[in-house]
Order: structure tokens, then C-alpha cells, then sequence
């Protein structure tokens, strides 16, 4: 069954390098379609929407040189999406999902870990990847040069959640 997401409790957050430090961002509005059971691995699915111009990095200039044509290019590609089909049990909890994520209209494989938890009604999934932004097509011309711009970057997802008319899912 459908996950009806808490987004107020819910974030997709990264953190990237700009001139030799660390900075953080969060996407401020998406969507996610999850339908995922510990059980059921094989008939589980995620689908992620990111509206890429509502991003926040606590710095005007970044959070809207991020929506220019060499980052995300959000006039001709307002949205990133990221969809799973395939999940593998990683042992102790843990999880993987083998998805897509689909960047300026090039889909490149993308392979989240991840955990889901529960606790009562609620059921609260972590997850973290380490993604090439130059694989995606993230900071082209000039931004190719990563002497400025790291060039790997940390995304953390975390989401909390009760599933579609109390149906309870099976944890072992």
C-alpha cells in the first residue's frame, strides 16, 4: 500500500564542497509515491519528484545559480525524479533500492541505502548516497573544473510516514 507521507517531518537534504568547504542544502518542494514492505520487496516501488528551483542553501546567489543552465537548468527542466523498482535486502535492517534518477531529461542508475523503521502507526525511512555531480550533468562549462566545486556530493533522505488505510506492514 501507499505511504501517506509527514512532509513536514520528511527532507531530502545534501550537502556539497564550494571553495574548499563544506556547505548544506534542501529541496523544498517534492513528492514521493512510495509503496514499499520488508516482505514484499518485489512488488515495493518510489517514485520522487524534486522541483530543483525551490531549493534552499542559505545563500541567495547559490540557491539561484543552482537553477541556471550549467546546474539544473529548471527553465527547460523544472523537475529531477528518481524511481525505483528493484530492492535488495542488505541484511541487519538495511536496504537497497536500484532506481533512475532522471537529470536535465538523461536518466543515469542510482543505488540508495536505506533503512525503514517503525515505530507505533509511523514508519520512518533514512537513506544516504554519494552522487558524481559531473556524471549527472551537474555543473557543466566552467563548473567542470572542480577546483571550486567538489564534485561528489552527499544526499540524505528522511521520511516519515503512515501507510494508506492502516494497513500494517510485515517486519521481520
Amino acid at each position: 500500500p501507499p505511504w501517506q507521507i509527514d512532509y513536514s517531518r520528511s527532507y531530502i537534504r545534501f550537502t556539497a564542497e564550494q571553495a574548499g568547504a563544506d556547505f548544506k542544502g534542501e529541496w523544498q518542494q517534492w513528492r514521493a509515491d512510495i509503496r514499499f514492505s520488508p516482505t514484499q520487496l518485489g512488488a515495493s516501488s518510489v517514485e520522487v519528484v524534486i522541483q530543483v528551483q525551490y531549493v534552499e542553501t542559505r545563500d541567495k546567489d547559490r540557491n539561484e545559480a543552482l537553477g541556471d543552465r550549467d546546474w539544473f537548468d529548471s527553465e527547460h527542466f523544472p523537475q529531477v525524479v528518481y524511481r525505483a523498482l528493484k530492492f535488495t535486502d542488505a541484511a541487519d535492517g538495511r536496504f537497497e533500492s536500484h532506481g533512475e534518477m532522471v537529470v536535465k531529461g538523461i536518466s543515469s542508475p542510482v543505488k540508495l541505502a536505506f533503512t525503514v523503521t517503525q515505530e507505533e502507526e509511523t514508519y520512518t525511512l533514512d537513506g544516504q548516497v554519494t552522487l558524481d555531480r559531473l556524471a549527472l550533468g551537474i555543473g557543466t562549462g566552467e563548473w567542470l573544473d572542480t577546483e571550486w566545486v567538489g564534485q561528489m556530493v552527499d544526499v540524505n533522505v528522511h521520511i516519515e510516514a503512515t501507510v494508506i488505510d492502516r494497513a500494517k506492514l510485515e517486519f521481520e
